[in-house]
């Protein structure tokens, strides 16, 4: 169990992070936030690379600051940004962060050809890093957080980048390990968590703002989603009223797809709400913008 009690970072008079209270056990968490949302920095104070300004984080009751080494040791970590050596191939790359995690050399050679084949680059293993693609260098980094096989596995935003069928690759095996263990992803790209999350943390300016599984996350905008065709006019104006979460062009004009306490026009009918029209209820205005 990781309990994290009024967590929160400042940086001079701002919080980056901001009173969070969570306990997260076995299972897959989905840190779904916009870009900025702190998603970051939280989840590098669970990893110790950032102390708290206030509150603190346990690990099996144990505050992580005071277990230091002991808490690394059963911890994973992919950084958004992960380092690697262009000139190793990816077995010495493993085999070197190992020896690095103080992983005994019988160990790290087992563990390293368990972790190739996992993430299927088994073949490409005497490879150099540099002739990788992206979801190669990706599936490397996934490898390299899980050499101590880790109790808490910590992922940031792990396909950014990734094309469809890698990111679909990638879920698929984070699902694979999420067996016996804690495992956090952030993202702001919900179709990677929507499938494999046991439960979704909704994270806004630094706050968690809600959490839940998808069918209770979704089951809170039911009569708040609708679809309606308008003219070019009339769904210009919405577009700047309402967060729109799809808009198509028919023959008849153009229908959306928007978040709306009230019906928005006399022709708009409700629809069944999807994790996204969550994600746009939250992040609209942060959506729009960018």
């Amino acid at each position: 169990m990781l309990e994290i009690d009024g967590v929160s970072k400042r940086f001079g008079d701002f919080y980056a992070v901001k009173n969070i209270q969570l306990q997260l056990d076995q299972g897959v968490y989905g840190l779904l936030g916009a870009n900025g949302a702190g998603k970051t920095t939280f989840m590098r104070m669970i990893c110790t690379l950032l102390n708290p300004t206030e509150g603190e984080i346990r690990y099996k009751g144990v505050p992580i600051i005071k277990e230091g080494e002991k808490y690394r040791k059963i911890l994973g970590y992919l950084p958004q940004d992960f380092g690697y050596y262009p000139q190793f191939t990816a077995e010495e790359y493993l085999l070197y962060i190992a020896a690095l995690k103080g992983l005994k050399e019988n160990y790290a050679k087992a563990k390293t050809k368990e972790l190739l084949k996992l993430v299927s680059l088994e073949k490409a293993k005497k490879k150099k890093i540099k002739t990788f693609s992206g979801g190669m260098k990706r599936r490397l980094g996934i490898a390299q957080a899980m050499l101590n096989d880790p109790k808490v596995l910590v992922l940031d935003e792990p396909t950014a980048g990734l094309d469809p069928k890698e990111r679909i690759r990638f879920r698929n095996l984070i699902s694979e390990m999420a067996e016996d263990r804690i495992v956090l992803l952030s993202t702001h790209i919900v179709s990677d968590v929507e499938n494999i999350a046991n439960e979704i943390l909704i994270m806004k300016d630094g706050q968690i703002q809600t959490t839940g599984q998808v069918e209770e996350l979704t089951e809170k905008l039911q009569g708040k989603v609708w679809k309606c065709l308008m003219t070019h006019e009339e769904a210009a104006a919405a577009e700047r009223e309402y967060p729109v979460c799809n808009r198509k062009k028919e023959e008849g004009g153009i229908l959306l797809t928007m978040i709306s306490e009230n019906k928005p026009g006399l022709n708009a009918v409700t629809v069944s709400p999807s994790l996204e029209d969550v994600y746009m209820y939250y992040f609209g205005e942060e959506v729009s913008a960018e």
